[in-house]
């Protein structure tokens, strides 16, 4: 797979997205009031028995919860040794997440307060152990990928709008434990994995397993699971369904785990929940192949590379030298999205020309991406002048010693954009020159003109901008 060259230029002209317009499966509104005045029965919601959200069934949709993200599926039993074709066995799963295991737990001093939290938290911190044991067989759930969402009605866990992936499930009772008295309680719940080296559950602590809860509160846990141990988060969240049968969304984390190993999920537009999908990775610690300071080397070998100068046939050599003083980097291990966004981290670029006409630093972040083979790094650096006194200082501290004319200009901006696929490195660094936006009608803080002034490119054709942003936001950026 080879990414488009637009996507080096994200920084400058936005992000991008992807949507599919599925509508979410609509609850039984009669069901749904029964159940909530307190009706029993298979078509009620049961915290901890089928399904690890604690559904036996989506009122009448005729599909299971399978899995912590909330996305129907259907329900087949599959043999330990088989082939799900997914590139992994249920057995190496039983082997992964079977037993005990332990990690330190980490309360949050913000979690004391308006939520009642104070009444079950004695401690900053303490060691839990999770001990989960395999219930029943394994179960393949199947789902349609390219059209599965999951809906907005869906309960704690999950993340409403994202795709729905087959995986493998397994019925498993969990126990949960912290040496300081806070936890203790059993759960029957479905653990899913998308991924031989990653499982997932998500499910609420009822408040009858959790003596000093809040009144009308239950206890969300979100808990994965890999080689390298436990990563997860406790949130409050109400026992009550609204009207349309949701749940209501989950509050800030109370807890996380590990304590100092840590990566907190990303709060996405949408992403009412707790997410935890990050593993931490030390500098030269490697999952899946991929660790931070195998990341700076590749960069480094594609250095240097031929660059030609706009409007110059003559080339140029380009030394490019990365650097990070990042001590970790947070990996996705369920990478959702469009660009199917791994980790990101910042560094610092050394670059200079053999013509001395480049010569500096700059500060930028580097994001990895899924590939075929070796990870996509796609570098990104935005500096912006708004007034023209300060663009020669902005340029020059950016490592760019040309002489440039500004007229006409009232600010000026100095883009870095580079892609590293398959080992080849491609990019480039321009002046953008930002002055009004002549001919068009509108306010001047809403239009701005767009104009390069100078362009050094490396590994291709210069590579195409949006020249106007008139009536749109203003773009994203990255780096500095």
């Amino acid at each position: 797979m080879r990414l488009p060259r637009w996507f080096l230029l994200s920084a400058l002209v936005g992000a991008f997205g992807c949507s599919a317009e599925v509508p979410p499966p609509q609850p039984d509104t009669a069901m749904v009031a029964q159940c909530s005045a307190g009706a029993d029965g298979p078509e009620c919601p049961r915290n901890g028995q089928t399904g690890s959200l604690g559904r036996s069934n989506d009122f009448g949709i005729g599909t299971r919860y399978g899995m912590g993200i909330g996305c129907p599926a259907e329900v087949a039993e599959l043999e330990p040794q088989a082939d799900a074709g997914l590139g992994f066995s249920a057995q190496a799963l039983i082997e992964l997440v079977s037993g005990a295991h332990r990690e330190s737990l980490q309360w949050l001093e913000s979690s004391a307060g308006s939520t009642g939290a104070e009444a079950v938290i004695p401690s900053t911190s303490a060691e839990l152990e999770v001990e989960i044991e395999v219930t029943g067989a394994p179960q393949l759930l199947s789902r349609n990928e390219l059209e599965a969402l999951v809906p907005l009605n869906a309960p704690p866990g999950a993340v409403p709008g994202a795709h729905c992936p087959t995986a493998i499930g397994l019925p498993v009772r969990v126990r949960m434990q912290s040496d300081d008295g806070t936890l203790d309680a059993t759960v029957e719940t479905t653990l899913e994995s998308v991924y031989g080296d990653f499982a997932r559950l998500a499910f609420v602590l009822p408040s009858n397993e959790l003596p000093s809860a809040p009144a009308g509160k239950e206890l969300a846990v979100e808990l994965g699971i890999t080689p390298l141990g436990l990563m997860g988060s406790l949130a409050w969240h109400s026992a009550q369904l609204d009207s349309d049968g949701a749940s209501e969304p989950a509050g800030p984390p109370l807890a996380h785990f590990p304590a100092q190993r840590y990566c907190a999920p990303a709060r996405r537009d949408g992403t009412r929940y707790n997410y935890t999908s990050q593993v931490h990775l030390e500098r030269a610690q490697e999952f899946r192949g991929i660790s931070l300071d195998d990341q700076l080397a590749r960069l480094n070998r594609a250095s240097p590379v031929s660059a030609h100068l706009a409007g110059s046939t003559v080339p140029r050599s380009l030394s490019l030298q990365f650097e990070s003083a990042d001590d970790h980097l947070c990996l996705e291990l369920e990478p959702r999205g469009c660009t199917a966004e791994l980790g990101w981290f910042q560094a610092t670029l050394r670059q200079s020309t053999d013509d001395g006409e480049v010569d500096g630093e700059l500060s930028l972040g580097v994001g990895v991406f899924a590939d075929a083979a070796q990870p996509a790094l796609s570098v990104h650096a935005y500096r912006e002048a708004a007034t023209l006194e300060d663009v020669p200082a902005l340029v020059q501290g950016s490592g760019i010693h040309a002489a440039l004319d500004y007229t006409g200009q009232h600010g000026a901006a100095v883009l870095f954009s580079a892609l590293l696929e398959d080992e080849e490195l491609q990019g480039s660094l321009t002046v953008i020159g930002r002055g009004p936006c002549l001919g068009l009608a509108g306010p001047a803080d809403q239009c701005v003109q767009n104009t390069p002034l100078w362009m050094l490119d490396w590994g291709g054709p210069p590579y195409p901008y949006e020249e106007s942003f008139c009536g749109a936001p203003r773009p994203a950026r990255a780096g500095n």
